[in-house]
């Protein structure tokens, strides 16, 4: 009896983790450098779209728990190589001044040879 009810419980818990899997599932992020993802861009033929932002951006915190999470735009970005600067990293400050990025958030489109 102790076993099935262990057994109805850790079943229980994995029918409620893939639940939480499925609603996870959102844009997905290049996870490679802007430099690979730009290669990868040209041979795809496809644009980029880049968002520059910061983990502790107030905005850019309010921007991935609404916008990124619709279904539209989620399936629309889907058409890009997207791709995510950390404004906290080096590689992303390089990147935000080369693409004169003012402040976080900012999206941008990018064709696939790299301009706006």
């Amino acid at each position: 009896m102790m076993k099935n009810i262990s057994l109805l419980i850790l079943f229980s818990v994995l029918i409620l983790s893939c639940k939480k899997e499925e609603k996870k599932a959102g844009i997905s992020w290049f996870p490679g450098t802007m430099e690979e993802g730009l290669k990868k861009a040209k041979a795809e033929s496809k644009p980029l779209f880049v968002y520059w932002g910061a983990k502790w951006c107030p905005p850019c915190n309010v921007l991935r728990a609404t916008t990124f999470k619709e279904d539209k735009f989620i399936q629309a970005t889907n058409k890009f190589i997207s791709i995510f600067l950390d404004g906290d990293t080096d590689q992303a400050q390089e990147w935000g001044e080369k693409l004169s990025a003012q402040g976080y958030p900012t999206l941008m489109i990018l064709s696939p040879q790299g301009k706006e």
